[in-house]
C-alpha cells in the first residue's frame, strides 16, 4: 500500500498484543520520539519526491520561519538519505519479472536501515548509537548536527504528540486484546503460507494534514501518521490490520509469488493498466485487514457500502472478492486452492465491464 507517512518527556507506550504461538506474532503499538522527530524533518526535506509527502515541507514553509543555512543541511541530508536506501525489488515494475510478482517486494523489509534506526529506538541517542553500524563517521556527526539545527522548530510542532496520541493508542491496543486475535492473523499466515516470526511495531507520528490520515509499511515497521489534535483519539485498527496482512504476504514464499501470478495474469492480463500492487495485493490486504477484520473484531463499523480504499478499482475489486474470500477462508484453504483462479475470473469479468462503458 503506496500510501505513502517528538520532543517532551518520553513514557513508552509499549505493550505486546498479539502473542501468537504459531507464527511467532508479536505486535506492539506505542509512541516513540526518535520515530517522530526523524519523519517530521525526513519528509520536510523532500529527499525523495513521491516517497516522502509533500505535505511537511508545505507547512514547514508557510508555519516556520526559515534559518539560511536550511537549504545546504538539506542538501547533505538529501544525499546521505539516497546513500543508504536499497530495495532491489522496486524497479522492475512488470510483475512477470519481478521476482515478488503481483505481491507485495520482499526487498523492503531491509532497505532502509538508516530510518529502521529512529523506528526501533525512543530518543535520538539511542538512534545515533545504532547508526555507528550504518554511517560513516562524518556522515554521524553531520546528522547529530542536523537535528540540533532543527530542534527548536521541530519541538514547537511535536512537543505534545505524546500525550495528544495517548487516546489512539489505547484505543488501537483494546481492539488487538480480543480474544481470537492472534488465531485470525495465525490463520491468514496459513492462507498465504507464511513462515517465520512477525514481530511489528506500530508508530504513531506526527501529520500535517487535518483532512485524512497517512499510514506506510517500513518492513517490520508500521508509521501511523496522525494529526494529535484532528484526530485526537481515533481508533485506525482496521489501517494497521491491513498493513499487518500486506507484511504477511511479503513473507509469500518466492516460487509461490510467481506462480500465483503467472496463474492470475493468465486469466486476466491487465498487468500494463495497472500498478502491480493495485491488481490483487491491495484488494487482499483490504479483505482481510479491513472487510474480514471489521466483521470480526469491530462489527458495528463493517459495512460494505463505504469507501474502503482510495482507488476505484480497488474499492470494487475488493468488495466483489469479499464473499468467495470469507468463504475459502472460512474452511481453512490456502491462496494455493483456487482463489486465485476464481479472483482471476472476477478481474477479467470487471475488466471486460469497463471496456463496455468505454466502447459508448
Amino acid at each position: 500500500m503506496n500510501f505513502r507517512l517528538l520532543i517532551g518527556i518520553f513514557l513508552l507506550f509499549s505493550a505486546p498484543i498479539v502473542n501468537a504461538s504459531e507464527m511467532g506474532i508479536q505486535i506492539t503499538v506505542e509512541y516513540s520520539k526518535s520515530a517522530d522527530v526523524f519523519e517530521l524533518l525526513d519528509n520536510v526535506s523532500n529527499w525523495w519526491p513521491g516517497f516522502t509527502s509533500d505535505e511537511y515541507p508545505k507547512f514547514w514553509k508557510k508555519n516556520l520561519k526559515s534559518n539560511p543555512k536550511d537549504e545546504d543541511f538539506f542538501k547533505k541530508y538529501k544525499s546521505i538519505r539516497k546513500k543508504h536506501y536499497n530495495d532491489p525489488d522496486q524497479k522492475e515494475q512488470d510483475p512477470l519479472k519481478n521476482r515478488n510478482g503481483l505481491f507485495s517486494n520482499s526487498g523492503s523489509l531491509a532497505a532502509d536501515p538508516y530510518a529502521e534506526a529512529f523506528y526501533s529506538s525512543n530518543t535520538l541517542e539511542e538512534s545515533y548509537i545504532k547508526l555507528e553500524r550504518i554511517l560513516s563517521r562524518e556522515d554521524l556527526s553531520f546528522i547529530k548536527t542536523f537535528y540540533q539545527h532543527f530542534e527548536t522548530r521541530y519541538q514547537t510542532i511535536i512537543q505534545s504528540d505524546e500525550r495528544e496520541f495517548a487516546g489512539s493508542i489505547e484505543a488501537v491496543r483494546k481492539v488487538f486484546e480480543q480474544k481470537g486475535i492472534k488465531d485470525y492473523f495465525n490463520k491468514v499466515a496459513r492462507f498465504y503460507n507464511s513462515k517465520g516470526n512477525l514481530t511489528y511495531r506500530v508508530l504513531y507520528t506526527w501529520w500535517p494534514a487535518t483532512h485524512r490520515t497517512s499510514a506506510s509499511p517500513a518492513g517490520q515497521y508500521l508509521i501511523m501518521r496522525n494529526n494529535p489534535i484532528a484526530h485526537k483519539n481515533r481508533n485506525d485498527s482496521e489501517i494497521i490490520a491491513h498493513e499487518i496482512i500486506h507484511t504477511i504476504s511479503t513473507n509469500q514464499p518466492l516460487d509461490q509469488k510467481r506462480s500465483l501470478t503467472e496463474s492470475f495474469l493468465k486469466t486476466c492480463p491487465i498487468q500494463d493498466k495497472l500498478n502491480k500492487l493495485v491488481i490483487l495485493e491491495e484488494p487482499l490486504a483490504v479483505g482481510f485487514g479491513q472487510l474480514l477484520f471489521s466483521e470480526k473484531f469491530k462489527p458495528n463499523q463493517f459495512s460494505l457500502s463505504e469507501d474502503l480504499y482510495n482507488n476505484p478499482w480497488i474499492n470494487t475489486f475488493s468488495r466483489l472478492l469479499f464473499l468467495p474470500l470469507k468463504t475459502r477462508f472460512e474452511k481453512g484453504e490456502t491462496i494455493n486452492q483456487g482463489i486465485i483462479e476464481e479472483s482471476a475470473k472476477l478481474c477479467f469479468d470487471l475488466s471486460q465491464t469497463a471496456k463496455l462503458f468505454r466502447s459508448k
